[in-house]
């Protein structure tokens, strides 16, 4: 049987959507569990200690990251400037590049019912 979730009223489907998260993160601990249990039977089965087996494994996972540093990627330098886009109509020294956060001149200016459009350079 199929439930249509349309008809409900926001706050019922916000108290449902928290009943499901919270039964999908109780799931995931128990599976978690259950497979920490199976792997520990298999490393046991096979001679090992389960834990000691997990420490060898960051040990080495920690070696190997220190061996390599990471890159990191230089975005900044591949833009260089830009020429700016929008100018301030009652003050032509305003100019904004379309770039980054908008200036409070173009905030006001959209709240005031004016366009993007109307402020192209």
């Amino acid at each position: 049987m199929a439930i249509n979730y349309a008809s409900w009223p926001l706050d019922k489907l916000n108290k449902e959507k928290d009943k499901i998260e919270r039964v999908i993160k109780s799931k995931q601990v128990r599976e978690k569990k259950a497979v920490i249990a199976k792997m520990a039977a298999v490393a046991k089965s096979s001679g090992f200690d389960f834990q000691e087996l997990i420490n060898e494994g960051a040990v080495k996972k920690g070696a190997a990251s220190k061996s390599k540093p990471a890159k990191k990627k230089k975005l900044a330098s591949k833009r260089g400037p830009v020429a700016p886009k929008y100018q301030n109509p009652d003050d032509k020294s305003q100019q904004w590049t379309g770039r980054g956060r908008q200036p409070r001149w173009v905030q006001a200016q959209l709240k005031n019912g004016r366009s993007l459009q109307d402020m192209t350079i």
